[in-house]
């Protein structure tokens, strides 16, 4: 019991000093881990002195991180290799993720056959159409090419570098010359047999609506589940029970609890051989670490497993734990295997989650006296409620029902369709005839839940989006949870409740007119800029969608846009029909109400009579800031790209940028030749992303810019922007960017004459997971 207690004193510290380390913008060399030699034995002989051994602790957190950096994460791509064509043999070490037109999957070099290097390491390669079916566990000689792990870079994103790094990949390619594919032998590993019960899973249910979401709740993997059911889950608070967590852990050793139990009291000689508790406590935590490696052992069964572990530790030794202290031990050891995992939502959520739960039933002093179904009530608020901060910090948005939507779902899921599905799994290996009918009454019931997550999901007041919560608010939020937790006082508990109001509080622009701020957002191969003034907001293109679900409307304009609290779009102007360029709206539109849209002359979205076309000369103004169309001229026609409409920004104080879509040459002189007067702009959007097509030396010269921006894919198979266009506005004297290299580029004119400030996302946010960080 003195380990436990000693880690009840240092698991806080601890995590403190790793989530300090993880600030850092580059890894310091290894050589700080000897002070870790020093730092230890002050750990150990300043117990006496709390405040010395927490500081000691503290260092050890940040220290211990460092080390874990250097020794076990994804080592930098060499530059030999990279973007070069490279033979190498390796290994599957994960489930493929299959679409429609291509297989994706975790590959880890072994050995790299013709360049003389002996860098190896997890790389995620995606094969497009590939004639095999890709398995875990399959060793393969292949030609492919990498290139460093790169994600887009955007407030309120998704952190896919992140993600990526927190998994050990170092890059991402994709197969070459699939014919010359080698498959050299299969061997059975973990994930092997994951997918294989996950393919024996949609074998044995091939006409379930909930087939993905059941394979799922059963081998952890979420590949089939659609966008539209992740939307449902997504909006009811639900996503959380849809994957093996923490919950159907603690759900299967409590079942195998009570069978091994009930089992072993039926004979009274192996009761007197052992304790049927002893053997029950055994049986349910083997079923218990069976269940986890279904689901990868992610963070949630990491923590659940050893939470699970100490207790049983504690009643085999007939030694009574704290519930807390069994959390905080569950903690240290997680961080102590894996400390990155800090950088991972599911590691705070989980946490989180047990942490408001043991609080609650801590200070129920009532609680023999309580109704079940009362303490199962006010969990579920207190989960909601302790959860908010976090939610609200993570993804922007909190799901209003997901307290009463988790009421239902949770047993639901957990005792009646998890039982059900995982017997499917093991029948479908003895008796797939069985297997079909046990699946489809699990589907059926899920159908049922379903159909009332549906219709929670439905309403337009299941979800809110507070903006990104400042230092204070969260502090105040709480503070008003401590409140909750902890007060017995019922006034006291209510003014808890008021401190979480500033959290849903409109966020307050920081422009005062004619001040004005544009925002090229980083999404790759397309186009998406934000417009802010002080009480409007224009969004101009909307980014890329794609036949496979991946919408950028969705993963980086609306995270984006909640993020910065924009509740109202006031008016959105796609330059043009590319796909590139409209493919987020949709998603967009959805989520946030469009006051007006224009689109470019011929569009498609002109069916709609409420939608205007953009013509040269039609002009507005907004809190002293002027907008104006200088193109497309009245019945322009040409070519799609040069029908884009072209909008000049102008802040009456001064200041100007200039939005040109894909134009391109003859556009451009048609704007020479009708609206030269007013083409000069302090920022300049690069028309059609610097292709070789646009931008040319009486534009550049015209326009007399002082700086551009590329919208631009990362090394995208185009070559934009093209090197051509590149010298000639080098040769202008003009400063270039690429969201692809900078991230999000923000400029803000504070309404002085050739006064603006420029933001540089990546190099405000420089974290050490980024290529080229790490010593």
């Amino acid at each position: 019991m003195h380990t436990i207690r000693y880690t009840a004193l240092v698991g806080i510290a601890f995590l403190l000093g790793i989530i300090s380390a993880s600030y850092l913008p580059e890894m310091p060399g290894l050589w700080w881990s000897g002070l870790l030699l020093i730092i230890l034995p002050v750990i150990w002989f300043f117990r006496r002195y709390r405040w010395v051994q927490s500081v000691a602790v503290f260092i050890s957190g940040g220290l211990w991180l460092i080390v874990y950096v250097h020794l076990f994460a994804p080592v930098d791509l060499p530059t030999l290799i990279d973007s070069q064509t490279i033979t190498v043999t390796g290994e599957i070490v994960a489930i493929p993720r299959n679409n429609t037109q291509r297989s994706r999957f975790d590959f880890f070099i072994n050995e790299i056959h013709d360049v003389d290097t002996k860098w190896h390491g997890k790389v995620r390669l995606s094969w497009y159409h590939p004639d095999v079916h890709l398995r875990a566990g399959q060793h393969w000689r292949l030609k492919i090419k990498l290139k460093p792990a790169h994600g887009f870079a955007n407030p309120g994103g998704f952190d896919y570098e992140r993600s990526l790094y927190r998994q050990g990949i170092a890059a991402t390619g994709y197969v070459r010359e699939a014919k010359s594919a080698i498959l050299i032998s299969q061997s059975t590993t973990l994930h092997s047999i994951r997918q294989f019960l996950s393919n024996n899973l949609r074998q044995a249910m091939p006409t379930a609506q909930h087939a993905g979401l059941l394979i799922a709740l059963t081998t952890g993997d979420k590949q089939y589940i659609d966008p539209q059911q992740w939307q449902v889950l997504t909006r009811t608070g639900t996503i959380h029970l849809m994957a093996i967590s923490g919950l159907h852990i603690g759900l299967i050793f409590g079942l195998f609890f009570w069978l091994g139990s009930f089992t072993w009291r039926m004979s009274a000689r192996l009761c007197l051989f052992r304790p049927a508790q002893d053997v029950a406590i055994v049986t349910g935590l083997i079923a218990a670490i069976i269940y986890a490696a279904m689901a990868g052992f992610s963070i949630p069964t990491q923590r659940a497993l050893i939470m699970l572990a100490v207790i049983a530790i504690s009643l085999l030794s007939r030694r009574l734990t704290a519930p807390l202290d069994v959390l905080q031990a569950a903690l240290l050891m997680v961080l102590i295997l894996d400390p990155l995992a800090i950088l991972s939502a599911g590691f705070w959520l989980s946490f989180a989650a047990v942490a408001v739960i043991l609080l609650t039933l801590d200070r129920a002093d009532d609680a023999s006296e309580t109704p079940a179904w009362y303490r199962l009530i006010k969990i579920q608020w207190v989960i909601a409620l302790g959860l908010l901060p976090l939610t609200s910090l993570f993804f922007y948005q909190v799901s209003v029902v997901a307290p009463v939507m988790n009421l239902l779902a949770v047993p639901w899921v957990g005792l009646l369709v998890v039982p059900l599905s995982l017997m499917g799994a093991v029948l479908s290996v003895i008796s797939p005839s069985m297997a079909e009918w046990v699946l489809s009454l699990a589907d059926s019931l899920m159908q049922i839940l379903w159909w009332l997550l549906t219709q929670a999901s439905d309403s337009p007041y299941a979800v809110v989006h507070p903006a990104n919560p400042a230092p204070w608010i969260l502090l105040l939020t709480l503070s008003g949870l401590a409140l909750v937790l902890f007060h017995p006082a019922t006034r006291y508990r209510v003014v808890g409740l008021c401190l979480f109001a500033p959290l849903f509080l409109p966020a307050t622009s920081s422009l005062e007119e004619p001040g004005f701020q544009v925002d090229f957002l980083d999404v790759g191969q397309g186009l998406a800029v934000v417009v802010r003034t002080a009480e409007h907001t224009l969004l101009y293109d909307a980014g890329f969608s794609n036949d496979t679900g991946f919408d950028i409307g969705q993963r980086v304009v609306l995270p984006y846009l909640w993020h910065q609290g924009v509740t109202v779009l006031n008016r959105v102007v796609l330059s043009h029909d590319d796909r590139d360029h409209v493919g987020g709206y949709a998603s967009v539109s959805r989520e946030i109400p469009v006051r007006q849209l224009t689109v470019m002359p011929g569009s498609k979205y002109l069916a709609d009579s409420s939608v205007t076309a953009c013509q040269a000369g039609e002009s507005w103004s907004w809190d002293g800031v002027d907008f104006r169309f200088l193109h497309p001229q009245v019945n322009a026609g040409g070519q799609e790209n040069n029908r884009s409409c072209v909008l000049k920004i102008s802040g009456r104080g001064g200041g100007s940028v200039l939005l040109t879509g894909d134009i391109e040459k003859s556009a451009e002189k048609n704007l020479i030749l009708h609206a030269h007067n007013q083409l000069q702009a302090d920022v300049l959007l690069a028309p059609h992303h610097g292709s070789k097509t646009s931008s040319t030396g009486e534009f550049i010269a015209s326009v007399k810019a002082k700086e551009v921006v590329y919208s631009a894919g990362y090394r995208n198979r185009f070559g934009f922007p093209k090197p051509g266009v590149m010298a000639r506005y080098t040769r202008a004297s003009v400063r270039q960017w690429n969201t692809a290299d900078s991230g999000m580029l923000r400029y803000r004119f504070d309404g002085m004459k050739d006064r603006y400030q420029r933001w540089v996302y990546r190099q405000e946010n420089r974290r050490f997971w980024q290529s080229g960080a790490v010593e």
